[in-house]
């Protein structure tokens, strides 16, 4: 019979185990919280098959890093195939330089998906006070994160400014 332990992690998982003394295992098979909704069932792949291996916590960090290779390959690869050429042919009919374009039109299309959170995060029970902080955090970081690594990668060089 399935049972509720709370959120599904490692601490949790040790506590279920030790009560009743069974693997951490059969603790996610029985959890609704582990079951998720997801396509890859990450805790039951972890908990049922790499901990039950010695050193599994190594092939985890391996498999952890190829996951992650491929996701920014895939990510990379459609942005080279869809979005550079969707931007081109845009700057094309706007008759906009290059530059113009990648400054302006780039900007919209990555401040879009913040302006969409929002709005539909403002629909939503308590969403108003987290949509304006989502919306000022990102602000923030973005104004203030971003300024602050360049001049830090710029430290050991000089810059010149020609008028």
């Amino acid at each position: 019979m399935p049972y509720d332990l709370g959120e599904c992690n490692n601490h949790n998982l040790n506590i279920w185990a030790n009560y009743f003394h069974i693997d951490r295992c059969t603790v996610v098979q029985e959890n609704i919280n582990c079951k998720g909704e997801s396509l890859i069932k990450f805790p039951f792949i972890y908990y049922c098959g790499i901990d039950k291996i010695k050193y599994g916590w190594i092939l985890g960090i391996i498999l952890a890093i190829l996951f992650f290779i491929l996701i920014f390959y895939l990510i990379s690869s459609t942005a080279e195939h869809w979005l550079a050429g969707s931007l081109a042919k845009l700057s094309e009919l706007l008759k906009m330089s290059e530059s113009l374009a990648g400054v302006t039109l780039v900007a919209i299309g990555n401040g879009a998906l913040d302006l969409l959170t929002g709005i539909v995060a403002a629909n939503s029970d308590g969403g108003p006070m987290l949509s304006v902080g989502s919306l000022s955090g990102s602000g923030l970081a973005v104004s203030g994160l971003i300024p602050a690594l360049i001049v830090l990668s710029l430290k050991e060089k000089s810059v010149s400014m020609n008028r």
